[in-house]
């Protein structure tokens, strides 16, 4: 369907293609895709990524998925709001700049977050936000 007629053929880009493709119509699909893009990175050369910088909010968010899939056993679909909303919440007490800033957050930042939030979401998204920054607060704490 992607024009790969050889193996040669085949691509970093194109495989995330098809995991994107696949991602909600059969979930299942996707970790096998993975599979053999790991399996021809190891074998036949398929050129790696390029490598993004590792963020202190990457740093953290991967953490925060890692235990959300692991410990918490939730579903790809429903970590990925939470990733999202911790990553605005990081960018917005600016945990890029100063790692430490999580660390010091105030009920005043929170509040301010969630009245930005408040100004696009209706009421019950607005509940799920807040859930959401719930269980990432209490994964930093520990």
């Amino acid at each position: 369907r992607h024009g790969a007629q050889h193996l040669g053929d085949i691509t970093q880009k194109l495989l995330d293609r098809v995991c994107c493709y696949y991602l909600s119509r059969q979930p299942h699909i996707p970790s096998t895709v993975r599979q053999v893009k790991k399996f021809l990175q190891e074998t036949r050369g398929l050129a790696l990524p390029p490598s993004v910088p590792m963020t202190a909010i990457k740093s953290e968010l991967d953490h925060f998925a890692v235990y959300l899939q692991d410990v918490r056993g939730l579903a790809a679909s429903t970590i990925r709001p939470h990733l999202i909303y911790s990553k605005d919440f990081l960018e917005y007490v600016g945990h890029n700049a100063n790692p430490k800033a999580l660390s010091k957050i105030t009920s005043k930042e929170v509040e301010g977050f969630l009245c930005i939030c408040s100004k696009r979401l209706n009421r019950y998204s607005l509940r799920n936000v807040v859930g959401y920054l719930r269980r990432f607060l209490r994964f930093a704490a520990r």
